[in-house]
């Protein structure tokens, strides 16, 4: 209820609990979806302050390690608003969000829905246009890289990134 009605420190610190909960804990990611908790996230990864971006977005890249949490980000319109934070978020924020965008992209390989998602929103050209950046931070490189590493796995995907100069960038 934090995440949702609280403000300021109060919000902050929910944001917080919530990342470090579903860190280690599938059981624990599940029950934050079953509970409704993606959807508020994924709100505050698009409208919320600066730092609730980042709290926001540190949490789902913690839930986006489990199957059923990729899919519950996905319907909450999570991957459009993780390529918006990546291409105009504080240094932090474009990190955690590539890294998002990395744990959505680990079972993408197996999974057409999210495959389309990621493709459909865009995500090949946004990760490699954060790449190209010449300011872009060390962590934010390694998230990135990660995600069109797993995007690799599917064939399309290979053609994609490779005609909008993913190449270069990563040679």
């Amino acid at each position: 209820r934090l995440v949702r009605l609280g403000q300021g420190p109060a919000r902050l610190n929910a944001l917080d609990a919530v990342t470090n909960l579903a860190r280690h804990s599938t059981g624990t990611r599940v029950s934050i979806a079953a509970q409704g908790g993606i959807h508020p996230l994924v709100l505050l990864v698009t409208n919320g302050s600066a730092c609730e971006r980042e709290g926001a977005s540190g949490a789902l890249r913690n839930l986006a390690f489990d199957d059923e949490c990729r899919h519950a980000i996905v319907q909450a319109g999570g991957i459009p608003a993780f390529i918006k934070l990546l291409l105009t978020g504080t240094d932090l924020a474009k990190e955690r969000a590539a890294g998002t965008l990395r744990n959505l992209s680990m079972g993408a390989h197996c999974e057409e829905v999210l495959q389309a998602a990621l493709f459909d929103a865009k995500c090949i050209p946004a990760l490699i246009a954060a790449l190209s950046e010449q300011r872009a931070g060390l962590a934010m490189r390694e998230q990135a890289t990660a995600a069109l590493r797993n995007l690799t796995f599917c064939h399309r995907n290979k053609a994609l990134i490779a005609s909008e100069g993913g190449v270069v960038v990563l040679a």
